[in-house]
């Protein structure tokens, strides 16, 4: 790869999962600020896009992307192929979910959903 493929935001694409709040939207802001990135984006909610789209890049590209669902991992993959033929640069599987407990004092519901979710992660790293 050129050194000029290294700065062209153009060229390098990067998406982050989680970006609503917290370590994913840290990473969105610092990769903005930076430059030299395609941002994808993905929220859960409306006003975590809004957030993004309120900021009128060409560079970042806010995306409604729940990772628990396939067809949007599925929808989330045709669009990256389709507007950007160089493939991704990177991927910041930041989505996902901790109850932030010990495991022996989680209900069984509760470890179901996190495993469901985080699991979700492989398939989005893997699509």
């Amino acid at each position: 790869m050129s050194q000029n493929n290294l700065t062209d935001p153009e060229r390098l694409v990067v998406v982050v999962t989680g970006t609503t709040t917290g370590f994913g939207a840290e990473i969105v802001n610092e990769l903005s600020k930076r430059g030299g990135f395609t941002v994808y984006a993905t929220c859960t909610t409306n006003e975590g896009l809004k957030v993004y789209q309120d900021r009128e890049s060409v560079y970042l590209r806010p995306v409604q992307v729940d990772i628990t669902k396939q067809d949007d991992v599925n929808r989330l993959r045709a669009r990256i192929e389709a507007e950007c033929p160089q493939g991704l640069y990177c991927l910041v599987n930041n989505a996902g979910i901790s109850t932030g407990s010990y495991i022996d004092l989680t209900t069984e519901d509760d470890f179901q959903v996190r495993n469901n979710e985080n699991e979700q992660m492989y398939l989005c790293a893997s699509a």
